[in-house]
């Protein structure tokens, strides 16, 4: 059996596949693999790996830090072989070559993430020294039947969409508030500080980002609350990301507010579902996204690992 390799341009659409046949509900496209190989900094871009054999690719392997909480001794490694393929060594392999790797880059952290309905690769991981850590849970929202109720609006709150106020002065305020709240939100690693750069280019300036299914809330002249939408490569889904509101204005129920709006803008541009995930310890979100009828997929597991010096 031939070593893995490190992957080229060439072999992302081969990648993109073989990830979204192993994670169908955690999708990725090539060109946000060749996204982040175009503008993420060298030291910190993902690291692609795959197994050859004359039949094709019969492995895959990722390595890479959690930009939001990037420390260069910090890794992600998650390691993907066809169901038709499993048992015979290819992740075993893949996985010891990766780890081996890390370590001659001086990791003394690593983390993985499976699916909890595949408990053969729970098992894996388990057999490899990873403890869970935490789960996310992808709940899917059926618009169809979607609450139709009136809603309370919060006093003195103004909630718009991104598109009609997205101006530089604003993205300043919408930074500043995006690491406010980001700190709250449960999370495998602390969160680090993003520059105002890495912010504009990397978070809405996500291809994915919709300004116009995005929504800001405004009391006065400062945001107090966001809640973020994505077009899915998925036809008819919307994706829900980050919802939070400051602490000062939490409680006044600002944040179903700004997703019963982004629910509507999502029916009323044709979409047929939405989906969004959250840490099962984001206890608040979690009921609130229960009371708006999303129901709850299978979660993803992250499981973790340390290195002795």
């Amino acid at each position: 059996m031939n070593p893995p390799r490190r992957a080229t341009p060439d072999d992302f659409a081969a990648i993109a596949a073989l990830w979204n046949d192993a994670y169908p509900n955690w999708r990725v496209t090539e060109a946000e693999i060749v996204r982040d190989e175009e503008t993420i900094e060298p030291e910190k871009r993902p690291v692609h790996w795959l197994l050859d054999e004359p039949s094709g690719f019969v492995a895959y392997g990722l390595a890479q830090h959690d930009l939001g909480a990037y420390d260069p001794r910090r890794w992600t490694v998650v390691v993907v072989v066809p169901p038709a393929l499993r048992g015979q060594g290819l992740g075993r392999g893949m996985f010891d070559h990766i780890e081996a790797w890390i370590r001659s880059e001086g990791a003394d952290d690593c983390t993985t993430r499976v699916a909890e309905s595949d408990e053969r690769s729970v098992l894996f991981a388990k057999s490899r020294g990873f403890v869970e850590q935490k789960r996310d849970f992808e709940s899917v929202l059926d618009l169809a039947m979607r609450p139709k109720n009136p809603f309370a609006h919060p006093e003195g709150v103004r909630i718009v969409p991104w598109a009609q106020c997205d101006t530089p002065a604003n993205r300043l305020e919408l930074h500043r508030v995006f690491e406010l709240v980001r700190v709250d939100i449960p999370r495998a690693s602390p969160p680090v500080p993003l520059t105002h750069e890495f912010f504009c280019e990397q978070v809405i300036g996500d291809p994915a980002f919709d300004p116009a299914t995005s929504h800001v809330a405004w009391e006065g002249e400062q945001i107090v609350g966001v809640c973020w939408g994505f077009v899915s490569d998925v036809p008819g889904r919307f994706e829900q990301g980050l919802t939070a509101v400051v602490r000062e204005r939490r409680g006044r129920g600002l944040a179903r507010a700004m997703k019963r709006i982004a629910i509507e803008a999502a029916a009323e541009r044709g979409y047929q579902s939405i989906v969004t995930d959250n840490d099962t310890r984001n206890e608040g979100m979690l009921a609130l996204n229960d009371s708006l009828g999303f129901q709850r997929m299978s979660a993803l597991i992250s499981m973790r690992k340390t290195y002795q010096p």
